[in-house]
């Protein structure tokens, strides 16, 4: 069994690569948050840190929203019938979660060095 200081490192690398893939839109903001926050507290990264915030707003306020492997299982009409309302909380979590992704890539690869 891995000691906890030995998941940080990992953890920390883990949270590199989803602000990777949110800031080159490979991963959507929604989901990537949710990984984030997941991630977070194995990194050693605060809850008060005001990126870790951000991303926890983010997840919060789109709790509601399914995961793309989710949606998979959901009848055409109702992934019609709410793909605006997805779309519009995707544009809203990654004005609000692009520059902290950054921020918090920034953050971990000075701390990875």
């Amino acid at each position: 069994m891995r000691k906890e200081s030995e998941k940080i490192p990992s953890a920390r690398q883990q949270l590199v690569d989803v602000c990777d893939q949110l800031i080159s839109d490979r991963c959507t903001y929604i989901e990537g948050s949710r990984l984030i926050v997941s991630l977070c507290n194995q990194a050693g990264i605060a809850q008060n840190d005001p990126n870790y915030s951000v991303f926890a707003a983010i997840e919060s306020e789109t709790d509601d929203i399914p995961d793309r492997k989710a949606i998979q299982h959901w009848s055409e009409e109702a992934v019609r019938a709410n793909s605006r309302t997805w779309e519009e909380a995707e544009a809203w979590a990654k004005a609000s979660g692009e520059p902290a992704a950054v921020d918090l890539r920034a953050q971990l690869i000075r701390k990875c060095n």
